[in-house]
């Protein structure tokens, strides 16, 4: 390592030497080893602390969906398929929820790693800086008597409003080319006509995917529909960032953080 990096301290660089091999031990699956992780700050800065943190968090929080994989891998009949397996879906549903969780402890520790490293003011200092596109009307703090710009419940509720139909409708066109790459797929049966009283399954388009047809499964044109649907898939993302970036101007979010989330 000092043979590639900068000049380091010895003695220090010995220390943080201990401290990877105390992270590649079994004990930091169970705490982190924070003491390592004040190592590595120590010598690293923050942001390699946190880098470390990150990863040893990130390999015990995949434990819980790596059991329950396993255990659904084992208990799957011979002969039974990834998409025949009803168990795949309850996994799927605990994916999502594992992911909220996960993103909400990970918060946690970062606060409390931040607090401990003493940089927790300083966050909260950038996270407070004014946006100088937001928008609202003068009034006097009653905490710290100063005036300060503050936007109305009924504005900020109106703005939000209209960005969630927005984002909904932009939501239904590519849901509706879905089923339209289905149909021309062939995978749509005439069985499921209707989803939730909507109608998903159309004879003219399926009729592209008939044998002998322009989208023949059986044929090298049958991956047509799978690369339009990727191309309309690859544009529609480019628009919507568009229409994101707009929206998120339009709920004017009063610090570059909550904007930047949002975003």
């Amino acid at each position: 390592l000092g043979e590639v990096s900068a000049a380091h301290c010895a003695g220090r660089l010995e220390g943080w030497r201990r401290s990877v091999g105390l992270l590649r031990e079994w004990a930091w699956l169970r705490s982190s080893e924070p003491l390592a992780l004040d190592a590595i700050r120590d010598y690293w800065g923050e942001r390699t602390g946190f880098l470390f943190a990150w990863q040893a968090f990130y390999v015990q929080a995949l434990a819980p969906p790596a059991a329950l994989g396993l255990c659904i891998w084992w208990r799957r009949p011979k002969g039974t398929s990834v998409d025949d397996d009803s168990a795949v879906p309850v996994f799927s549903l605990f994916s999502v929820v594992w992911a909220i969780f996960f993103v909400q402890l990970w918060r946690r520790k970062q606060a409390a790693l931040a607090f401990r490293w003493g940089i927790h003011d300083a966050h909260t200092a950038q996270a407070e800086v004014r946006r100088p596109e937001f928008v609202g009307r003068e009034v006097v703090s009653e905490i710290t008597g100063e005036v300060e710009l503050v936007e109305g419940r009924g504005s900020r509720a109106l703005r939000y409003a209209a960005s969630l139909c927005v984002s909904l409708a932009c939501l239904i066109v590519p849901l509706a080319y879905m089923f339209v790459s289905l149909n021309l797929q062939g995978y749509i049966s005439p069985a499921a006509r209707h989803v939730l009283g909507v109608r998903v399954y159309h004879e003219a388009l399926s009729a592209f995917a008939a044998p002998g047809a322009v989208f023949d499964p059986e044929a090298w044109t049958g991956m047509l529909p799978a690369v339009l649907h990727a191309a309309v898939i690859f544009l529609l993302n480019k628009a919507y960032r568009h229409v994101a970036e707009a929206l998120t101007d339009l709920e004017n979010h009063r610090t570059q953080e909550a904007h930047d989330n949002s975003l």
